[in-house]
């Protein structure tokens, strides 16, 4: 499916699809061999139980929403009733109600992407994919495909980003096992391997953001040591809190230890004072020497 030429002539941008009035379109029986499904698509995500009821209800009542398609010169593109289409084929239907709209390729991929938002059961992966395209190969801007879809521009911009991470990463993420945020801090990785790594020991471990990003600062830097209270990870990337210990006695001192202010010769006589007086403890500990006549 091509979109560049479609994209590109647009001279001026639409108004954002989600305010505008509902289309006008044809209802018409339109036969299944007839509909093209776009290869880069977003498609709602449905568990297995809800997909079992959406095919007994349309077996035993039929397709009561029909499916929307666009009609781009001769062809009928969907943009939005896969699940509808994929229970009418296991079905064996010949045929499927549609609302047939006249359109563009570009329309095609960007109401697909408004319609399965409104859901809220959106495939963010697949969104970062179809915003990427648009992007690259249609030259469309961030700011027109948010204004076209009604998303925020740091919305589209951060899906637009984690569109180049790998494709076991950008899985976790359509899953909903790795958020958005945390996909971001992956970027600063320029190794595949190491964002795949990570990716995984996130959703292993339920590493926060601030975990993932500790844990790719570590991979640039893996000779810097994490701050007291910071996080630190073992062979596996399991995270664990690095203590703060007191000056003094090395007790952990928790989360939230209590501030002392000191200028810099109070702390260097202080620590002469507690190593002398540790010394002393050590001697004093000693077992007493026998002294030969």
């Amino acid at each position: 499916m091509t979109l560049a030429r479609d994209i590109q002539a647009r001279s001026r941008p639409a108004a954002p699809l989600p305010s505008a009035p509902p289309q006008r379109g044809e209802l018409r029986q339109v036969p299944l061999d007839q509909i093209q499904v776009p290869d880069l698509r977003v498609t709602s995500v449905l568990d297995e139980s809800l997909l079992d009821e959406l095919e007994e209800s349309i077996a035993s009542q039929g397709i009561l929403q029909p499916l929307q398609v666009e009609s781009v010169g001769d062809e009928l593109w969907l943009v939005d009733g896969l699940h509808r289409l994929a229970v009418a084929r296991r079905l064996g239907w010949s045929e499927v109600p549609c609302l047939v709209v006249p359109g563009d390729q570009a329309d095609v991929l960007l109401k697909n992407l408004v319609v399965n938002r409104q859901r809220g059961k959106s495939n963010p992966a697949q969104e970062a994919k179809l915003i990427l395209y648009l992007r690259s190969e249609g030259n469309m801007p961030l700011e027109q495909i948010a204004e076209l879809t009604g998303l925020s521009i740091g919305w589209c911009r951060k899906l637009h980003d984690i569109a180049s991470l790998p494709g076991p990463v950008l899985a976790l993420v359509g899953e909903g096992r790795l958020g958005i945020s945390h996909a971001i801090e992956l970027l600063a990785l320029t190794d595949a391997t190491q964002q795949v790594e990570t990716a995984d020991q996130a959703v292993r471990w339920s590493y926060t953001v601030a975990d993932v990003r500790a844990r790719v600062q570590v991979l640039l830097q893996p000779a810097a040591q994490p701050p007291p209270g910071g996080v630190q990870f073992d062979g596996v990337g399991k995270q664990s809190r690095v203590p703060i210990l007191c000056f003094t006695c090395r007790a952990d001192l928790g989360v939230t230890p209590p501030y002392v202010w000191l200028c810099g010769e109070c702390q260097s006589l202080i620590s002469e004072m507690w190593s002398s007086y540790q010394t002393a403890l050590a001697a004093a500990a000693a077992p007493a020497t026998a002294t030969v006549a």
